[in-house]
């Protein structure tokens, strides 16, 4: 985070700050749901027994971070030099992403099919297994992010290419924040999205966000089968629930499409936080 932020017109915080009080009204006066709300009803891939556990979010949470962690070592890489940043980036995220989490899960916005996770192993009305995905998610796209930075030094995208995707994105989001203000996961997520975006645009002014852009990219290979399974596509019911009148209605197979704007919005966030990390180490 740059030195001269009390050099920014007060102007472009006030725009900043528009997004996040849109999201603060929206929560102040939701009425929460009932759980029965949850759909349990959705598309399956294919149903697979082995997935009928309650250790499945578990399960679900070792697949995630078992390849990344064992490449971790690679001598090009040598990702686990860097987990001095990795993790404090992963535990600032948290920071946004559980008490979120938490408040949505109170108001019915999702919820946990406990068919599927150990009902003991829960902390603050959360499974476990929720609390595992918000490590091995970010830990497995920055290792992605990483490997791509390592193994392709150059620049994926020119930075005029990178800077049209950047604020197409953010008019994207804001307006679909905007144009779904009231359903409460797609709303907060396009708002609080399109804010870190302007935030990134006109205060950070990164460098790295091509980069990012790529890796979000791959990483949509292994989101598709972690969400997945985790939204019911090769189980009997949802692991994760939604209430579809909170979001856009719109399911690829299983996953609420919601959850790739979800999805990229908390990566980036861990990204900034690791890239913010190590150039304060380097300074």
């Amino acid at each position: 985070m740059p030195k001269n932020t009390r050099l920014v017109p007060y102007s472009t915080w006030l725009v900043l700050s528009l997004p996040l009080a849109a999201i603060a009204w929206m929560w102040y006066i939701e009425v929460p749901h009932a759980f029965s709300d949850l759909t349990l009803d959705v598309t399956n891939f294919k149903k697979v027994e082995i997935f009928e556990t309650e250790w499945l979010y578990l399960l679900v949470n070792g697949f995630t971070l078992l390849f990344p962690f064992l490449l971790s070592f690679d001598k090009k890489v040598a990702f686990y030099r860097k987990w001095r940043y990795v993790f404090p980036a992963i535990l600032l995220t948290m920071l946004v992403f559980i008490p979120w989490d938490i408040f949505f899960t109170g108001m019915a916005v999702w919820g946990f099919n406990n068919d599927y996770f150990v009902e003991s192993l829960k902390l603050l009305n959360l499974p476990l297994g929720e609390w595992l995905f918000f490590v091995t998610v970010p830990y497995a796209c920055i290792f992605i992010y990483e490997c791509l930075r390592c193994y392709f030094p150059s620049r994926f995208m020119s930075p005029n290419l990178e800077l049209k995707i950047s604020w197409f994105l953010t008019i994207v989001f804001l307006i679909l924040g905007v144009v779904n203000f009231g359903k409460m996961y797609t709303s907060t997520t396009c708002l609080l999205a399109g804010f870190f975006m302007l935030f990134h645009l006109l205060i950070l002014k990164s460098n790295y966000r091509g980069e990012f852009y790529v890796a979000y990219l791959i990483s949509l290979i292994p989101f598709f089968m972690v969400n997945g399974i985790l939204t019911g596509g090769f189980s009997s019911t949802p692991l994760v629930c939604y209430n579809d009148l909170e979001n856009l209605s719109i399911r690829l197979v299983s996953i609420p499409l919601d959850d790739t704007i979800y999805s990229f919005l908390m990566l980036m966030m861990a990204t900034s936080w690791f890239e913010y990390l190590k150039s304060q180490k380097k300074k």
